[in-house]
């Protein structure tokens, strides 16, 4: 069943659970598996074998997968609710600034954390520590907004 939306007169799929919602699952998966990969070698600067680095990327997928499954639940009403779901769908920019702001403190809180020695099999090497709780927010506020991004109808052509 289809609903229309008053703002643009677009039609709105009533099944939260629809082809929008799948999309986003498994293209924001890959978006924040890229991403989440990106960040943690970005904060580890020597690896010791070559498991290292699978064992790094395992992580990436752990933390994509988490992170989508998390955002998703969190934003459970806006699938829900239809009020929620046509001011979300009529609001997009919020997503996108979202999504900005969010990864521009996951790298800035790793550019600019101290570095401090890790012992590992094969020596000393140095690592990054950034704040935890500021890279978690950071990082759920990406999440969250990766995971119900819409593009901003005000940016569509007519």
């Amino acid at each position: 069943m289809i609903s229309r939306d008053a703002a643009d007169g677009e039609g709105v799929a009533d099944n939260p659970w629809g082809a929008r919602a799948v999309l986003q699952f498994f293209v924001g998966g890959a978006v924040l598996f890229v991403t989440a990969l990106s960040l943690i070698f970005s904060s580890v600067s020597d690896y010791d074998t070559v498991f290292s680095l699978l064992v790094l990327g395992v992580f990436a997928v752990v933390v994509a997968a988490v992170s989508m499954v998390g955002a998703f639940v969190v934003g459970l009403p806006l699938r829900l609710i239809a009020g929620l779901r046509s001011r979300w769908l009529a609001n997009g920019e919020l997503t996108v600034v979202g999504a900005v702001v969010g990864l521009s403190a996951c790298c800035l809180l790793i550019a600019f954390a101290p570095v401090t020695d890790v012992t590992a099999e094969l020596g000393t090497s140095p690592s990054r520590e950034p704040i935890g709780w500021a890279l978690f927010a950071a990082w759920a506020l990406f999440a969250l907004s990766v995971a119900h991004f819409a593009w901003p109808r005000r940016w569509r052509r007519s």
